[in-house]
């Protein structure tokens, strides 16, 4: 059994509100600039490193370019086993087939699985690809539209996060 959790990039591991009205004009030249600026949450890097030294596969499944991503990894040193960024796969959210993809590419299977995002395609790629869905509060909130998707946990805080984590892969 290999436990994996997947996150979702934006407003769950980094602040990126600053790139958005760039990344809505589709400058990414300009956005990759911003990159310093985006700082990860208060906590996810500390995160990140207790779920890797137990042995917990890290992915990332976004709808951003894979440049995007790999720049945001490499700049904060996010210890990530595998990404599934736009283009990777022929749908994306709220089509479970990027959660899948990055579930295969970390060597986990979804019952043994945590999927962390903030939005209703979100929710609904971890729910029908099987994994166990987190919706976190401490980015952009939660919508009406989030809990319609029915997550299985809802995380106020990264702190919440961990002790969560913990329970459900007895850490």
């Amino acid at each position: 059994m290999k436990r994996a959790v997947v996150f979702d990039l934006d407003q769950i591991l980094i602040d990126s509100r600053l790139a958005e009205p760039l990344r809505q004009e589709r400058r990414w030249g300009d956005v990759y600039k911003t990159i310093p600026r985006l700082p990860p949450y208060k906590g996810i890097s500390e995160l990140l490193r207790w779920l890797s030294l137990r042995g917990v596969g890290l992915g990332i499944a976004t709808a951003r370019p894979a440049r995007y991503c790999e720049l945001i990894v490499k700049r904060w040193g996010f210890p990530i086993n595998a990404r599934v960024c736009f283009g990777d796969t022929p749908r994306q959210k709220p089509s479970p087939e990027p959660v899948v993809a990055c579930l295969k590419r970390l060597g986990a299977a979804a019952a043994d699985a945590v999927a962390v995002g903030a939005t209703f395609a979100d929710i609904r790629a971890y729910r029908a690809a099987g994994a166990f869905s987190v919706v976190a509060q401490w980015g952009i909130g939660v919508s009406d539209d989030v809990i319609e998707a029915c997550p299985d946990a809802e995380c106020a805080s990264i702190a919440d996060l961990r002790e969560l984590l913990a329970a459900r892969f007895t850490l």
